[in-house]
C-alpha cells in the first residue's frame, strides 16, 4: 500500500532542533479537509508533551503544501506540514525553495490518497475497467515511463478501502483536539469546529 506523511518543517537557519522548539509560535495550515495538512498534523502534535495550546497563532488556510511551506519561508508561520509526496516534487522541481527549510518532525504515514472517480462519468460499458487497468498498466509503458519518472511514481495499485478505514477515526481524533485547542476560535471561520 502507498503511503506518505507530513514533514513539519521550519526554517533552515532557524534555532528550532525538534518540534517542541515551534511551541508558542506560529503554525501554518493548509485547509482543514486536507489529511497531511491539518488531520495528520493535529494527531501527531496532540500526542505530544508540551502546553497546550501549541500555538499562539495559526497561519491558515495556505491551502496547498506550496503556500504551507512559503508561509514558513517568508516567516510568517515558524512551522507547518508539507505532504510528503508534494515536499518531494518540490525538492526536484524547486530545490531553492525547499533548500530554504528542514524538518523537525514527520507524522506517521497514512495511506496515500486514491484517485477515485464517479460512477457516472463513464458512459461507455467497461470504460471504468478500461480505465483501471491502464493505470495499474502504466509502469510498464515505455511511452509513459518518462511521465512516471517525472512525477516520481514508480506503480499505482488498487487501493484496499479497510486501510483508509483507520482515517475517519484519526480525523475525528484531529477535530476533538482541536475543539480543545482554544486558538480555533480565531483562525479563518473554515477553521472552526462546533460540538
Amino acid at each position: 500500500m502507498p503511503r506518505y506523511w507530513s514533514e513539519l518543517v521550519v526554517r533552515r537557519d532557524s534555532s528550532f532542533e525538534n518540534v517542541a522548539d515551534t511551541f508558542g509560535r506560529r503554525i501554518a495550515f493548509t485547509v482543514m479537509d486536507s489529511q497531511s495538512g491539518y488531520a495528520a498534523p493535529l494527531n501527531f502534535l496532540a500526542k505530544q508533551p508540551g502546553p497546550n495550546p501549541r500555538y499562539a497563532e495559526v497561519v491558515a488556510p495556505c491551502v496547498t503544501p506550496l503556500g504551507a511551506l512559503t508561509a514558513v519561508i517568508e516567516g510568517e508561520a515558524e512551522v507547518a506540514p508539507v505532504d510528503s509526496y508534494a515536499f518531494a516534487l518540490l525538492e526536484r522541481y524547486c530545490p531553492h525553495l525547499t533548500s530554504q527549510v528542514r524538518s523537525v518532525a514527520r507524522t506517521e504515514p497514512t495511506p496515500i490518497p486514491p484517485l477515485v472517480a464517479s460512477p457516472g462519468s463513464f458512459a461507455a460499458p467497461g470504460s471504468f475497467d478500461a480505465l483501471q487497468a491502464a493505470f495499474l498498466q502504466a509502469h510498464r509503458s515505455l511511452e509513459l515511463q518518462p511521465l512516471m519518472q517525472a512525477l516520481l511514481l514508480e506503480r499505482f495499485v488498487l487501493p484496499d478501502p479497510a486501510a483508509y478505514d483507520t482515517l475517519s477515526a484519526a480525523v475525528e481524533d484531529s477535530l476533538a483536539f482541536w475543539r480543545l485547542h482554544p486558538i480555533a476560535r480565531i483562525v479563518h471561520p473554515a477553521f472552526i469546529v462546533r460540538s
